[in-house]
């Protein structure tokens, strides 16, 4: 229950779609709001190899908006990722999302590329995405008994932190251990 004259944050999920921020508002006694959910976006990934390169299997993730509120953590769903699966040709993918913004990444063996975001403005639109090679590091993260293996995010030359795809993760004894192919501005 929420006490009258409170504003609130108004989120509407969207079962395989994720949540839609529609703004805030005071609830008065009793009301009843009508929502107009608009329709979603759907977004298609054309990858892109460096010349010289042959195609290789690539994966790829975008992150939706999740059921709560943005203020909590990423590892709590806030923003949670979900893998794209290619199209027939290996290349292609597609996404279907809420309006709003969207961070995407995406990998193959030894490429990579600087994460996006697609904003989606409830249409079909395309996004290019042009892989380069990639600079392959582990990254090991030290962990207090029982904590959960952290999510990571990448910092790049201008600033930006980054969404990010890692290519694999592992517990090793009290570590968490991330393979990652990291775009060449990458920093952190």
């Amino acid at each position: 229950q929420v006490p009258v004259g409170e504003e609130v944050g108004i989120l509407a999920w969207i079962p395989g779609l994720g949540s839609l921020h529609l703004g805030r508002s005071k609830l008065e006694h009793d009301e009843v709001r009508r929502i107009a959910i608009p329709n979603p976006s759907l977004i298609t990934f054309l990858v892109e190899f460096p010349d010289g390169v042959p195609a290789a299997p690539v994966r790829g993730r975008i992150a939706r908006l999740g059921f709560g509120n943005q203020i909590f953590s990423l590892p709590y769903g806030t923003f949670p990722q979900y893998e794209l699966s290619p199209g027939a040709d290996g290349r292609t993918f597609t996404a279907r999302v809420m309006p709003g913004t969207h961070p995407y990444s995406f990998l193959a063996e030894g490429l990579t590329h600087r994460p996006g975001q697609v904003e989606a403005a409830g249409a079909t639109q395309s996004e290019i995405v042009r892989l380069v090679r990639s600079v392959q590091v582990e990254v090991s993260v030290r962990l207090k008994a029982g904590e959960n293996s952290p999510v990571l995010s990448l910092v790049l030359a201008d600033g930006e932190t980054a969404f990010y795809c890692t290519r694999a993760k592992r517990r090793q004894g009290d570590r968490a251990v991330f393979l990652v192919d990291l775009p060449p501005d990458a920093i952190e």
